[in-house]
């Protein structure tokens, strides 16, 4: 199971973050997804002769990583990240970040969320999506 966490992150009709006021957001990502076939959750996945079953990993880590890539070279932001095996973290100070940041941050946020909604609906059982707001 991979699990994808957005702190201090809440979207409903639009993103928004800094929730609790801290002015640090962080994207977690966390676990792997059908390392083999025989393990799989997904009867896609488990079929014999099933090629690809890893697929949704590289997914979620490429999709990860070009979030990470993103807010880097278009926000023009540096954030802190972490990433090793099974776990990949990025964290910034969203209150130290210009107005045009922010908005890019936003979309770029929003843009990876939509992709691993998607991501969740074909694959429910491989795949959790949470917020969560952090106490100061």
């Amino acid at each position: 199971m991979i699990t994808v966490t957005y702190h201090n992150i809440q979207y409903d009709n639009e993103l928004r973050c800094d929730v609790d006021g801290s002015g640090i957001i962080r994207v977690t990502v966390e676990g792997h997804a059908l390392f083999s076939a025989e393990g799989a959750k997904s009867p896609a996945a488990r079929k014999e002769g099933s090629k690809g079953y890893n697929l949704i990993c590289a997914a979620v880590s490429f999709s990860a990583l070009t979030l990470l890539r993103s807010i880097t070279i278009i926000a023009g932001t540096n954030p802190d990240y972490t990433i090793k095996e099974g776990i990949m973290s990025i964290r910034m100070h969203f209150d130290a970040l210009g107005a045009e940041q922010k908005t890019i941050t936003r979309v770029l946020l929003e843009s990876f969320l939509i992709g691993m909604l998607d991501m969740q609906k074909k694959y429910p059982d491989e795949i959790a999506i949470q917020t969560v707001a952090e106490n100061k």
